[in-house]
Protein backbone atom coordinates (compact mmCIF):
# COMPACT_ATOMS: atom_id res chain seq x y z
CA UNK A 1 0.00 0.00 0.00
CA UNK A 2 1.18 2.99 -0.79
CA UNK A 3 0.33 7.02 -0.20
CA UNK A 4 -1.72 8.03 -3.43
CA UNK A 5 0.44 11.11 -4.73
CA UNK A 6 -2.60 13.39 -6.15
CA UNK A 7 -1.64 16.62 -7.94
CA UNK A 8 -0.88 19.59 -5.89
CA UNK A 9 -1.78 23.31 -6.01
CA UNK A 10 -5.31 25.56 -6.10
CA UNK A 11 -6.33 25.18 -9.87
CA UNK A 12 -5.59 21.58 -9.71
CA UNK A 13 -7.68 21.60 -6.18
CA UNK A 14 -10.81 23.30 -7.93
CA UNK A 15 -11.24 21.25 -11.41
CA UNK A 16 -10.18 17.80 -10.06
CA UNK A 17 -11.65 15.22 -7.45
CA UNK A 18 -8.88 14.45 -5.12
CA UNK A 19 -7.93 10.23 -4.31
CA UNK A 20 -8.38 9.13 -0.68
CA UNK A 21 -8.03 5.39 -1.77
CA UNK A 22 -7.67 2.74 -4.73
CA UNK A 23 -8.90 -0.97 -3.15
CA UNK A 24 -8.66 -4.18 -5.33
CA UNK A 25 -11.93 -5.54 -5.63
CA UNK A 26 -13.90 -8.40 -6.47
CA UNK A 27 -12.41 -11.67 -7.04
CA UNK A 28 -8.96 -10.61 -5.63
CA UNK A 29 -10.70 -9.32 -2.95
CA UNK A 30 -12.56 -12.17 -1.83
CA UNK A 31 -10.02 -14.99 -2.75
CA UNK A 32 -11.69 -16.34 -5.73
CA UNK A 33 -9.57 -15.23 -8.61
CA UNK A 34 -9.27 -17.86 -11.47
CA UNK A 35 -7.31 -17.63 -14.49
CA UNK A 36 -10.82 -16.24 -16.37
CA UNK A 37 -11.00 -13.37 -13.62
CA UNK A 38 -11.14 -9.68 -14.61
CA UNK A 39 -9.26 -6.86 -12.08
CA UNK A 40 -11.68 -4.69 -10.45
CA UNK A 41 -11.13 -1.95 -8.25
CA UNK A 42 -12.76 0.45 -6.04
CA UNK A 43 -12.01 4.24 -5.50
CA UNK A 44 -12.79 6.74 -2.66
CA UNK A 45 -12.71 10.38 -3.80
CA UNK A 46 -13.34 14.15 -2.46
CA UNK A 47 -14.75 16.18 -6.08
CA UNK A 48 -13.10 18.99 -7.49
CA UNK A 49 -13.80 22.34 -5.38
CA UNK A 50 -15.45 23.90 -8.15
CA UNK A 51 -18.03 21.22 -8.45
CA UNK A 52 -19.05 20.55 -4.52
CA UNK A 53 -19.60 24.69 -4.47
CA UNK A 54 -21.93 24.72 -7.36
CA UNK A 55 -23.87 21.66 -5.85
CA UNK A 56 -22.95 19.37 -8.66
CA UNK A 57 -20.13 16.89 -7.31
CA UNK A 58 -19.04 14.26 -9.21
CA UNK A 59 -20.24 11.37 -6.93
CA UNK A 60 -19.66 8.14 -9.48
CA UNK A 61 -16.61 8.19 -11.97
CA UNK A 62 -16.00 5.30 -14.45
CA UNK A 63 -12.40 4.30 -15.46
CA UNK A 64 -11.53 0.84 -17.02
CA UNK A 65 -10.72 -0.82 -20.08
CA UNK A 66 -13.51 -1.49 -22.21
CA UNK A 67 -13.47 1.61 -24.19
CA UNK A 68 -11.10 4.55 -25.30
CA UNK A 69 -13.35 7.52 -25.88
CA UNK A 70 -12.82 10.50 -24.54
CA UNK A 71 -16.10 10.41 -22.40
CA UNK A 72 -14.35 7.21 -20.63
CA UNK A 73 -10.84 8.74 -20.02
CA UNK A 74 -12.59 11.37 -18.48
CA UNK A 75 -14.99 9.38 -16.26
CA UNK A 76 -18.18 9.99 -17.65
CA UNK A 77 -18.01 7.24 -20.14
CA UNK A 78 -21.28 4.85 -20.92
CA UNK A 79 -20.35 2.50 -23.51
CA UNK A 80 -22.27 -1.23 -24.95
CA UNK A 81 -22.30 -3.57 -22.38
CA UNK A 82 -19.99 -6.80 -22.91
CA UNK A 83 -18.57 -9.37 -20.98
CA UNK A 84 -15.25 -9.07 -19.32
CA UNK A 85 -12.15 -10.53 -20.04
CA UNK A 86 -8.84 -11.50 -17.63
CA UNK A 87 -7.66 -8.83 -19.71
CA UNK A 88 -10.11 -6.10 -18.41
CA UNK A 89 -10.29 -3.86 -15.46
CA UNK A 90 -13.07 -2.23 -14.07
CA UNK A 91 -12.54 0.44 -11.89
CA UNK A 92 -15.32 2.87 -9.91
CA UNK A 93 -14.55 5.76 -7.34
CA UNK A 94 -17.09 6.66 -5.26
CA UNK A 95 -17.37 10.37 -3.99
CA UNK A 96 -16.93 10.16 -0.11
CA UNK A 97 -20.90 11.35 0.01
CA UNK A 98 -21.97 8.92 -2.25
CA UNK A 99 -19.95 5.78 0.18
CA UNK A 100 -21.55 7.31 3.56
CA UNK A 101 -25.07 7.40 1.55
CA UNK A 102 -23.98 3.76 0.66
CA UNK A 103 -23.05 2.49 4.33
CA UNK A 104 -26.58 4.35 5.30
CA UNK A 105 -28.58 2.57 3.23
CA UNK A 106 -26.18 -0.94 3.97
CA UNK A 107 -24.74 -1.44 0.76
CA UNK A 108 -22.89 -4.24 0.65
CA UNK A 109 -19.95 -2.94 -1.58
CA UNK A 110 -19.64 0.18 0.86
CA UNK A 111 -18.94 -2.13 3.37
CA UNK A 112 -16.54 -4.29 2.08
CA UNK A 113 -14.66 -1.97 1.11
CA UNK A 114 -14.62 -0.67 4.47
CA UNK A 115 -12.83 -3.72 5.91
CA UNK A 116 -10.78 -4.07 2.76
CA UNK A 117 -6.89 -5.67 4.23
CA UNK A 118 -4.16 -3.57 3.66
CA UNK A 119 -2.94 -6.16 1.21
CA UNK A 120 -6.38 -4.81 -1.07
CA UNK A 121 -4.95 -1.19 -0.93
CA UNK A 122 -3.05 0.00 -3.67
CA UNK A 123 -3.15 3.68 -2.55
CA UNK A 124 -4.33 5.57 0.39
CA UNK A 125 -4.21 9.11 2.52
CA UNK A 126 -4.97 9.86 5.94
CA UNK A 127 -8.35 10.43 5.66
CA UNK A 128 -8.89 6.71 4.23
CA UNK A 129 -6.67 5.12 7.27
CA UNK A 130 -9.54 7.28 9.67
CA UNK A 131 -12.35 6.00 8.62
CA UNK A 132 -11.14 2.14 8.25
CA UNK A 133 -9.34 2.53 11.74
CA UNK A 134 -11.24 0.13 13.61
CA UNK A 135 -12.60 2.71 16.41
CA UNK A 136 -14.49 4.77 13.48
CA UNK A 137 -15.25 1.56 11.49
CA UNK A 138 -17.83 0.64 13.91
CA UNK A 139 -19.37 3.64 14.01
CA UNK A 140 -20.26 3.20 10.19
CA UNK A 141 -22.07 0.12 10.06
CA UNK A 142 -24.91 -1.52 11.40
CA UNK A 143 -26.82 -4.37 12.08
CA UNK A 144 -29.07 -4.37 9.52
CA UNK A 145 -26.93 -5.57 6.49
CA UNK A 146 -30.15 -5.01 4.21
CA UNK A 147 -27.79 -5.21 0.70
CA UNK A 148 -26.49 -8.26 2.58
CA UNK A 149 -29.24 -10.21 3.30
CA UNK A 150 -31.64 -8.68 0.64
CA UNK A 151 -29.09 -10.11 -2.31
CA UNK A 152 -29.06 -13.44 -0.48
CA UNK A 153 -33.01 -13.29 -0.24
CA UNK A 154 -33.55 -12.24 -3.86
CA UNK A 155 -30.86 -14.68 -5.69
CA UNK A 156 -32.93 -17.59 -3.33
CA UNK A 157 -35.98 -16.32 -4.87
CA UNK A 158 -35.65 -15.17 -8.32
CA UNK A 159 -32.16 -16.86 -10.06
CA UNK A 160 -34.42 -20.09 -10.15
CA UNK A 161 -37.49 -18.77 -11.50
CA UNK A 162 -35.50 -17.27 -14.10
CA UNK A 163 -33.68 -20.18 -14.63
CA UNK A 164 -36.44 -22.45 -15.11
CA UNK A 165 -38.69 -19.91 -17.00
CA UNK A 166 -35.64 -19.94 -20.00
CA UNK A 167 -36.09 -23.70 -19.66
CA UNK A 168 -40.07 -23.25 -20.47
CA UNK A 169 -39.56 -20.56 -23.22
CA UNK A 170 -36.54 -22.59 -25.21
CA UNK A 171 -39.29 -25.39 -24.46
CA UNK A 172 -42.29 -23.48 -26.53
CA UNK A 173 -40.09 -22.79 -29.32
CA UNK A 174 -39.25 -25.91 -30.07
CA UNK A 175 -42.66 -26.66 -30.34
CA UNK A 176 -43.48 -23.93 -32.29
CA UNK A 177 -41.54 -24.73 -34.90
CA UNK A 178 -42.50 -28.28 -34.96
CA UNK A 179 -45.90 -27.79 -35.79
CA UNK A 180 -44.51 -25.57 -38.12
CA UNK A 181 -42.78 -27.64 -39.98
CA UNK A 182 -45.52 -30.34 -39.97
CA UNK A 183 -48.01 -27.56 -41.57
CA UNK A 184 -47.52 -26.61 -45.21
CA UNK A 185 -48.21 -22.55 -44.35
CA UNK A 186 -44.94 -23.15 -41.90
CA UNK A 187 -44.82 -20.03 -39.54
CA UNK A 188 -47.86 -18.14 -41.76
CA UNK A 189 -50.07 -20.54 -40.49
CA UNK A 190 -52.57 -19.16 -37.85
CA UNK A 191 -52.04 -20.18 -34.21
CA UNK A 192 -55.76 -22.01 -34.44
CA UNK A 193 -54.51 -23.96 -36.81
CA UNK A 194 -52.08 -25.48 -34.41
CA UNK A 195 -53.79 -25.10 -31.61
CA UNK A 196 -54.17 -28.88 -30.71
CA UNK A 197 -50.79 -29.75 -31.12
CA UNK A 198 -49.36 -26.50 -29.33
CA UNK A 199 -51.49 -27.71 -25.98
CA UNK A 200 -50.10 -31.53 -26.30
CA UNK A 201 -46.56 -29.91 -26.43
CA UNK A 202 -46.68 -27.52 -23.65
CA UNK A 203 -48.73 -29.78 -21.28
CA UNK A 204 -47.32 -28.19 -18.05
CA UNK A 205 -44.98 -25.26 -19.58
CA UNK A 206 -44.71 -22.60 -16.97
CA UNK A 207 -44.23 -19.81 -19.19
CA UNK A 208 -47.82 -20.75 -21.42
CA UNK A 209 -51.61 -20.23 -20.16
CA UNK A 210 -54.61 -21.03 -22.36
CA UNK A 211 -57.57 -18.43 -21.59
CA UNK A 212 -60.36 -16.71 -23.54
CA UNK A 213 -60.54 -12.59 -24.13
CA UNK A 214 -63.39 -10.27 -25.51
CA UNK A 215 -61.28 -9.56 -29.56
CA UNK A 216 -62.85 -7.33 -31.61
CA UNK A 217 -66.69 -8.80 -32.38
CA UNK A 218 -65.67 -11.80 -30.75
CA UNK A 219 -66.27 -12.22 -27.15
CA UNK A 220 -64.69 -15.49 -26.05
CA UNK A 221 -62.36 -15.96 -28.55
CA UNK A 222 -58.93 -18.38 -27.26
CA UNK A 223 -55.65 -16.48 -26.45
CA UNK A 224 -52.43 -18.41 -25.53
CA UNK A 225 -50.45 -15.63 -22.54
CA UNK A 226 -46.69 -16.42 -22.85
CA UNK A 227 -44.39 -14.55 -20.13
CA UNK A 228 -47.87 -12.32 -19.16
CA UNK A 229 -47.85 -11.52 -23.35
CA UNK A 230 -51.47 -12.29 -25.51
CA UNK A 231 -51.96 -13.71 -28.17
CA UNK A 232 -54.87 -14.64 -30.21
CA UNK A 233 -55.29 -17.62 -31.80
CA UNK A 234 -56.50 -15.99 -35.13
CA UNK A 235 -52.63 -14.85 -35.17
CA UNK A 236 -49.92 -16.61 -36.99
CA UNK A 237 -47.35 -18.59 -35.65
CA UNK A 238 -44.62 -16.30 -36.42
CA UNK A 239 -46.02 -13.58 -34.03
CA UNK A 240 -45.97 -16.10 -31.28
CA UNK A 241 -42.45 -16.97 -32.05
CA UNK A 242 -41.77 -13.29 -31.91
CA UNK A 243 -43.15 -13.14 -28.48
CA UNK A 244 -40.99 -16.17 -27.39
CA UNK A 245 -38.18 -15.00 -28.62
CA UNK A 246 -38.83 -11.62 -27.11
CA UNK A 247 -39.66 -13.24 -23.61
CA UNK A 248 -36.18 -15.18 -23.82
CA UNK A 249 -34.09 -12.32 -24.28
CA UNK A 250 -35.67 -10.06 -21.39
CA UNK A 251 -33.77 -13.28 -19.43
CA UNK A 252 -29.97 -12.50 -20.58
CA UNK A 253 -26.99 -14.72 -20.97
CA UNK A 254 -26.56 -15.92 -17.77
CA UNK A 255 -30.09 -17.18 -17.16
CA UNK A 256 -29.55 -18.89 -20.42
CA UNK A 257 -26.42 -20.54 -19.31
CA UNK A 258 -28.38 -21.80 -16.20
CA UNK A 259 -30.49 -23.31 -18.54
CA UNK A 260 -27.75 -25.67 -19.49
CA UNK A 261 -27.00 -25.91 -16.00
CA UNK A 262 -29.89 -28.44 -14.63
CA UNK A 263 -31.48 -24.72 -14.14
CA UNK A 264 -28.89 -23.30 -11.72
CA UNK A 265 -27.32 -20.24 -11.75
CA UNK A 266 -24.71 -21.22 -10.17
CA UNK A 267 -22.72 -18.02 -10.45
CA UNK A 268 -25.29 -15.75 -8.81
CA UNK A 269 -25.74 -19.18 -6.34
CA UNK A 270 -21.59 -17.98 -5.11
CA UNK A 271 -22.37 -14.62 -5.18
CA UNK A 272 -25.78 -15.26 -2.86
CA UNK A 273 -23.81 -17.69 -0.54
CA UNK A 274 -20.63 -15.41 -0.43
CA UNK A 275 -22.44 -12.74 0.85
CA UNK A 276 -24.45 -14.60 3.71
CA UNK A 277 -21.33 -16.11 4.88
CA UNK A 278 -19.87 -12.14 4.58
CA UNK A 279 -23.42 -11.03 6.73
CA UNK A 280 -23.20 -13.46 9.32
CA UNK A 281 -19.26 -12.52 10.01
CA UNK A 282 -20.26 -9.39 10.31
CA UNK A 283 -23.17 -9.68 12.67
CA UNK A 284 -20.96 -12.20 15.08
CA UNK A 285 -17.56 -10.33 15.04
CA UNK A 286 -18.80 -7.18 14.01
CA UNK A 287 -15.74 -7.85 11.36
CA UNK A 288 -15.32 -9.39 7.75
CA UNK A 289 -12.05 -11.07 6.66
CA UNK A 290 -10.59 -10.83 3.56
CA UNK A 291 -9.83 -12.89 1.61
CA UNK A 292 -12.39 -15.26 2.04
CA UNK A 293 -12.10 -18.52 4.43
CA UNK A 294 -14.69 -20.09 1.98
CA UNK A 295 -13.08 -18.95 -1.34
CA UNK A 296 -12.32 -22.46 -2.32
CA UNK A 297 -15.78 -23.53 -1.39
CA UNK A 298 -17.42 -20.54 -3.87
CA UNK A 299 -15.40 -20.98 -6.30
CA UNK A 300 -16.47 -24.68 -6.61
CA UNK A 301 -19.67 -23.42 -6.09
CA UNK A 302 -19.16 -20.84 -9.43
CA UNK A 303 -17.82 -24.34 -11.33
CA UNK A 304 -21.07 -26.47 -11.12
CA UNK A 305 -19.08 -29.06 -8.62
CA UNK A 306 -21.61 -28.60 -5.93
CA UNK A 307 -24.92 -29.57 -6.59
CA UNK A 308 -27.91 -27.31 -6.89
CA UNK A 309 -30.22 -28.56 -4.22
CA UNK A 310 -27.14 -28.88 -1.91
CA UNK A 311 -26.18 -24.63 -2.54
CA UNK A 312 -29.71 -24.15 -2.35
CA UNK A 313 -29.61 -26.34 1.53
CA UNK A 314 -26.67 -24.38 2.33
CA UNK A 315 -28.21 -20.74 1.30
CA UNK A 316 -30.90 -21.67 3.08
CA UNK A 317 -29.08 -22.49 6.63
CA UNK A 318 -27.39 -19.39 6.01
CA UNK A 319 -30.59 -17.20 5.54
CA UNK A 320 -31.54 -18.69 9.02
CA UNK A 321 -28.26 -18.06 11.04
CA UNK A 322 -28.57 -14.58 9.84
CA UNK A 323 -31.58 -13.68 10.98
CA UNK A 324 -31.12 -14.95 14.10
CA UNK A 325 -27.49 -13.31 14.23
CA UNK A 326 -28.87 -9.92 13.48
CA UNK A 327 -31.60 -10.20 16.63
CA UNK A 328 -28.34 -10.57 18.86
CA UNK A 329 -25.88 -8.85 17.27
CA UNK A 330 -24.13 -6.19 19.47
CA UNK A 331 -23.73 -3.55 16.40
CA UNK A 332 -25.40 -0.39 16.69
CA UNK A 333 -29.15 -0.54 15.79
CA UNK A 334 -28.41 2.95 13.12
CA UNK A 335 -24.87 3.83 11.48
CA UNK A 336 -23.64 7.08 13.26
CA UNK A 337 -25.05 9.73 10.82
CA UNK A 338 -24.00 13.08 12.42
CA UNK A 339 -21.02 11.71 12.60
CA UNK A 340 -20.51 10.85 8.57
CA UNK A 341 -21.56 14.01 7.97
CA UNK A 342 -19.06 16.03 9.95
CA UNK A 343 -16.50 13.84 8.57
CA UNK A 344 -17.47 15.07 4.94
CA UNK A 345 -17.91 18.61 5.80
CA UNK A 346 -14.29 18.68 7.23
CA UNK A 347 -13.12 16.61 4.29
CA UNK A 348 -15.22 18.49 1.33
CA UNK A 349 -14.16 21.83 3.28
CA UNK A 350 -10.34 21.26 3.23
CA UNK A 351 -10.64 20.67 -0.33
CA UNK A 352 -12.10 24.07 -0.74
CA UNK A 353 -9.66 25.52 1.24
CA UNK A 354 -6.86 24.26 -0.57
CA UNK A 355 -8.24 25.30 -4.05
CA UNK A 356 -7.71 28.78 -3.43
CA UNK A 357 -11.28 29.54 -4.38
Amino acid sequence: MKPHQNAEGPIVGQIMPRNLAKIQFGSHLYGTKTPSSDMDYKSIHVPSARSILLGRPEDVLHFGTKATSADEKTGYWSGTPRANTNTDVDHDSLSLAKFFGMLKDGDMNAIEMLFAPTASIEETSPDWDYIRSPDVRKRLIDRKCSGFVGYCQSQATRYGVRASRVESLTHLLNAIQTCANSHPLGLQARISDCTQDLQRLLEGNAAVTWTRRHSGQTSDLLHISVCDRLAAVTEKMAQLQDIAEGALRKYGRRSLAASHSGGYDFRALSHAIRVGREALELLTTSEITFPLASADELIAIKAGRIAGPEVLKMLDSILVEVEGASQNSTLAENIDWDFCQATQIRIYAHQISKSGL
